[in-house]
């Protein structure tokens, strides 16, 4: 057999998906990395955002019609369009950690029920914490609170859970995490 009949396969270890806001401002400046790093470990990695900028590292690029301000629109229209990528792509894993990326992804998953991947939101930040303004504690509380059940892993990063913020991670943990005992042992570290 000649080199040129052999048939080439790319060994695909699963799907993940990475929704965020926008492509320039988000993805281009900090994703690029996490790209590189789990394609190298065969997996598809495909962007689902406002494409302001392309992302040619990323397999597929879709469009949602999001801004960043999630009180700006676009919300119901992203998750109709997220639903329907997701059911064509078939992902085990939807990653997110922007607040508009997380709240469309959130609210996917909570569409899609039982046939929905796993869903890991990275968050950089609470946006409520003991000094934060009563305006985020009115609006970032009550969303964390009613879209944690839709998240299966949440990670926060270190130097966020600390002091008087640990037990708040701890009702944000979706109740079947804190049954296993990663609650504990997150909040023991």
């Amino acid at each position: 057999m000649r080199s040129e009949d052999k048939i080439l396969t790319v060994r695909q270890t699963g799907r993940l998906l990475l929704v965020a806001n926008v492509a320039k401002e988000h993805i281009r400046k900090f994703h690029l990395p996490f790209i590189d790093y789990m394609r190298s470990k065969d997996w598809v990695v495909d962007v689902a955002c406002k494409l302001d900028a392309p992302v040619p590292e990323c397999n597929n690029s879709f469009e949602l019609p999001c801004d960043r301000n999630p009180l700006q629109g676009g919300i119901r229209k992203s998750v109709s369009v997220l639903e329907n990528i997701i059911q064509e792509q078939h992902y085990d894993a939807i990653v997110c950690n922007t607040l508009t990326g997380s709240i469309v992804a959130r609210l996917t998953k909570k569409k899609l029920g039982k046939r929905s991947p796993k869903l890991f939101y990275i968050n950089h930040g609470l946006h409520f914490f003991k000094s934060a303004s009563l305006s985020r504690w009115i609006m970032g509380y009550p969303l964390e609170k009613i879209l944690s059940p839709f998240t299966d892993v949440l990670v926060v990063r270190r130097h966020i859970v600390g002091g008087a913020n640990r037990t708040l991670i701890s009702v944000l943990l979706p109740p079947r995490l804190c049954r296993t005992g990663i609650c504990r042992r997150l909040l023991a570290e």
